[in-house]
């Protein structure tokens, strides 16, 4: 997107990067149905293992910030991409 602010009433997908170093190297460019656009995946270094817990600050530009809270699953099973929240 053109604008990367986040103002009230806008709904975002966040995609939390724990993209293994394959990953990194081969390029790909999409998450589950989204797709990449600026040039592949990156590692952030985090390691979501299962039961951590996760939160998130988000803060508009405008408008009240919000938090979202989850612990990842006991168990991801062979899934690529896995939807946390909610």
């Amino acid at each position: 997107q053109s604008n990367p602010v986040m103002n009230t009433g806008d709904l975002i997908t966040l995609y939390i990067a724990t993209t293994s170093a394959d990953a990194e190297t081969a390029a790909y460019n999409e998450v589950g149905t989204s797709n990449v656009s600026s040039g592949g995946l990156d590692s952030s270094g985090l390691n979501l293992v299962p039961r951590t817990t996760v939160n998130i600050v988000l803060t508009p530009e405008s408008g009240a910030a919000t938090t979202a809270d989850f612990v990842a699953p006991s168990s991801y099973g062979v899934k690529e991409t896995v939807q946390l929240y909610p």
